[in-house]
């Protein structure tokens, strides 16, 4: 599972994402996208050792162990393609760290019984013979530059890693980072693994608290051009959105919600829906707005008071739920921001907040956010602090606002392009209106 993280600024923005809990997504990794096509030497199984229990491990103390502890779930993964791979290749590397993530970056496994539950056994059981310590395993997950410093950290914060890396149900939550960057197959993914929540929560918070530069947090880019495909759309969608005012932080009632087609500028259709008083409001998504994988939906919002305002979430849905947050931007909330930037917001052109992951999920650090159409008076603003300071490179907060957008009748294109990558990581298309905000959640798509 990855946190949802996504956060209202304090400027009060349309800044949407989020599901009912807290969580940290430990991803899989930040090293370039080459090291897909090849592991390298070191992380190669021998192919002729003929392991006893389908599975083996390098090492003649971490293969007895395994023999002896988790034998018949090493033979469940020998017959699972996918936990096959990534296991032998794992169990080449000796615990090593930099291997390890490399085995994990070129099979990326989704959420896998078969490997959780072997991955599981091991650490509770052979985390000393195999140099599993600690929950070392887990510090594959954030890439191979920065594997080492990563797991050396994990070692001072030994208690709750160990606990998630012996969890199979943590495991899987885990697994879950690695399969998908939308928001709704992650939820549904938690939900399906839930007796591992209350350790991944521990486990995330202690590495993100303690261990955030050593594990890289934000800059994880190992899932460009390798996203896994996309499932197809089982039936519609019910979306459960909560909206609430940024800057008072409490709910809003009284929002109408509209679920509009990607392809409609003016979304010509009914509102779906109200925001109750505890600023809660579920409706349909149609699976219409979903197919394809190309277009998705949006959702506008509008109220007493509110600046209106739209929120492209940015990847298609295929679940049968997903719960979603919102904050609202009033129109003090305009002044404020004008005050702050030293910027003069116009009428006539659009206002944008977006909100930039890595593959982890983690709101994305070292990215440069631009929008087309611009000119000499659109302005990026990334927040530092909980404040916009003018310049478009995201820091650990991830959001960017973007204002005096030249407003046209086709959609703009946002583009997140992590520093030093070379090539976009997102991009993401919706339409803006004159005097309106729009919020857009940029995940990994590239």
């Amino acid at each position: 599972m990855r946190t949802w993280r996504a956060r209202a600024a304090a400027t009060g923005f349309v800044l949407l994402l989020a599901a009912a809990a807290c969580r940290q997504l430990v991803g899989i990794g930040d090293e370039t996208p080459s090291s897909f096509v090849d592991a390298g030497p070191e992380a190669q199984p021998d192919a002729d050792a003929g392991p006893v229990c389908g599975i083996g491990d390098e090492g003649a103390t971490c293969e007895a162990c395994l023999e002896t502890s988790c034998c018949a779930l090493a033979g469940a993964c020998a017959g699972d393609t996918a936990c096959k791979g990534l296991e032998e290749c794992a169990g080449a590397c000796s615990g090593d760290p930099t291997c390890r993530a490399r085995c994990l970056s070129a099979y990326r496994v989704p959420s896998d019984r078969a490997e959780a539950d072997l991955a599981a056994c091991l650490a509770a059981h052979c985390a000393a013979p195999c140099n599993l310590t600690c929950g070392a395993g887990l510090a594959e997950q954030f890439g191979a530059d920065a594997a080492v410093g990563c797991q050396a950290c994990l070692a001072g914060t030994c208690d709750a890693p160990s606990a998630c890396a012996s969890d199979p149900e943590c495991q899987a939550i885990e697994d879950c980072t690695i399969s998908s960057t939308a928001d709704d197959r992650a939820q549904a993914c938690l939900a399906a693994h839930d007796a591992g929540l209350d350790a991944f929560v521990a486990f995330s918070a202690a590495t993100e608290n303690a261990c955030r530069g050593a594990c890289a947090y934000g800059s994880q880019w190992s899932c460009v051009g390798h996203e896994p495909p996309r499932a197809e759309p089982s039936g519609d969608t019910q979306m459960t959105l909560f909206v609430f005012d940024g800057q008072l932080n409490q709910a809003v009632p009284g929002v109408s919600v509209t679920v509009c087609n990607a392809d409609d500028p003016v979304c010509s259709v009914p509102p779906s829906g109200q925001t109750g008083p505890d600023g809660l409001v579920t409706f349909t998504v149609p699976r219409v707005l979903v197919t394809g994988y190309g277009a998705t939906g949006y959702l506008s919002l509008s109220g007493p008071g509110l600046l209106p305002e739209s929120y492209v979430w940015g990847y298609p849905l295929s679940e049968p739920a997903v719960r979603l947050q919102g904050a609202v931007f009033t129109d003090a909330g305009v002044g404020a921001l004008e005050s702050l930037l030293g910027v003069s917001i116009l009428p006539e052109r659009a206002l944008i907040a977006a909100v930039a992951f890595d593959c982890n999920d983690s709101l994305a650090v070292g990215a440069r956010v631009e929008v087309q159409p611009s000119d000499a008076q659109t302005v990026v603003a990334c927040l530092r602090g909980g404040l916009p300071t003018v310049g478009p490179i995201s820091d650990d907060e991830g959001e960017c606002l973007i204002v005096n957008v030249p407003v046209t009748a086709s959609p703009v294109t946002v583009t997140v392009t992590p520093e030093g990558l070379g090539t976009p990581s997102s991009v993401v298309t919706g339409f803006v209106h004159a005097g309106s905000g729009t919020g857009f959640l940029a995940h990994p798509n590239q």
